[in-house]
């Protein structure tokens, strides 16, 4: 991996890549340009057609929705009808008549049942939304999963490329006598551990590859689009949790679908316990034979063995039941929120200390290299400070990568993560 020291070595302009296109270290480290546009967008409109999971949840979500046609239906006056033709073997005669009934219940429970229907419909939706959220998130941290894995392939892959050079040239040298044997197997070795890091990153990538296979059903079999250094990546107002708390406590998708399953719970218990009341109904019957009637009825149970307020406990327990579960959701959100800011500040870090690790092995490669030039180090030395700052790049542009990464994840906790995001990450690709 010859590093030319005729230009400046520019950390701005350098761009991990796709595939690598030279063995110079500040050239191969390039995304072609020619893949193409709105990457993430694409991966995701594949991921909404073919996830299994997300379509089970959607028709769950429209069978929900029949809910509160039924219970709706407890109102509306029932219509029924029959018609009968007799006939007299003996006397030869027959006779027709017909009737018609139109009846109309009235209970107490049928009122709470469309109120729970309708918080089921409401948490339904909820929790539909926040699938779908959480399905972006996914496709966003599997898309730069894998391009994180393409940079440290295409790294290594171009570190081979310089070490067989390297070796080739070392073992000239020790056939002139310039280099010794040690040297030559040192730089061998080296050559021999790349392999195997090659390996580890080719399974790596593949693995990653598979997991976002696993909800576009689509083989990829190309590399992505991903940033470069100089990408501006999107700033965050505040990395404190109590005002990343404020937001979510309004937009997070499942605190609001937990406190929409609380509401469901109490209509429940609420249609459970007035069961114990009397119900009552109107019909009006017309019948051919008879005279036409109008019934008036109520019905009630007198004695049940106590099974309604057995039913009546659970169901209040079960209420009960989903305000702790809320609560739980509630700190198990706040503990996520607090995690995924301090990974961001940690990563802020990160990245600050990569850059200037970065720089500094720069350096060290153009005193190397000069050195060599003038005789006082070996070839050994020069391939080290190389690699030193091909792998100092590759972790600087994979910690840019997980900043993006915690940022979507940030946004899923608080409900912010829009389609619109996806729009924003994909103008930063090359």
């Amino acid at each position: 991996m010859i590093l030319s020291l005729k230009q400046p070595y520019d950390v701005a302009t350098m761009r991990i890549p796709a595939k690598t296109k030279t063995i110079s270290l500040a050239l191969g480290l390039f995304f072609s340009s020619s893949v193409w546009a709105q990457a993430l967008q694409l991966q995701h409109q594949l991921a909404l057609a073919n996830d299994a999971s997300l379509q089970a949840k959607l028709h769950s979500h429209q069978a929900t929705k029949e809910q509160e046609k039924i219970a709706n239906m407890a109102f509306i006056p029932v219509l029924s009808a029959n018609a009968n033709k007799t006939y007299d073997i003996e006397q030869g005669a027959h006779s027709d008549s017909y009737s018609a009934t139109l009846a109309l219940n009235l209970n107490l429970e049928a009122l709470y049942a469309i109120d729970s229907a309708r918080a089921s419909i409401q948490q339904s939706s909820l929790n539909l939304q926040a699938d779908k959220q959480q399905l972006r998130a996914d496709i966003i941290s599997a898309y730069f999963n894998v391009v994180k894995h393409q940079a440290q392939l295409d790294s290594i892959n171009a570190q081979i490329k310089s070490a067989n050079q390297s070796l080739a040239t070392i073992q000239k040298q020790r056939q002139l006598g310039l280099a010794t044997s040690l040297q030559a197997s040192k730089v061998d070795n080296n050559v021999q551990e790349l392999q195997l890091s090659l390996l580890k990153a080719q399974q790596a990538l593949q693995q990653a590859r598979n997991t976002l296979t696993l909800s576009t059903n689509e083989t990829i079999n190309d590399d992505f689009p991903g940033i470069s250094l100089a990408t501006s990546l999107p700033v965050l107002d505040s990395l404190e949790l109590d005002f990343w708390w404020d937001i979510a406590q309004q937009h997070s998708l499942s605190l609001l679908a937990a406190k929409a399953g609380v509401q469901k719970s109490y209509h429940d218990y609420q249609q459970t316990d007035a069961q114990k009341y009397p119900t009552g109904s109107i019909s009006a019957k017309h019948d051919s034979a008879l005279s036409d009637m109008i019934t008036f009825s109520i019905t009630g149970k007198l004695y049940d063995a106590g099974l309604n307020q057995s039913q009546t406990q659970i169901a209040r327990l079960n209420w009960l039941a989903n305000q702790q579960a809320l609560t739980a959701n509630q700190r198990t959100t706040k503990q996520a929120l607090s995690n995924v800011l301090y990974n961001l500040r940690n990563n802020k870090q990160q990245i600050q200390l990569q850059e200037n690790l970065l720089a500094t092995a720069i350096t060290s490669l153009a005193a190397t290299h000069k050195e060599y030039e003038l005789g006082v180090t070996d070839l050994v030395a020069v391939l080290e400070a190389e690699q030193n700052v091909a792998t100092n790049e590759v972790d600087l542009i994979q910690a840019r990568y997980d900043q993006i990464i915690y940022q979507s994840d940030l946004k899923r906790l608080t409900g912010r993560l829009k389609q619109g995001d996806l729009q924003q990450y994909d103008a930063l690709l090359n």
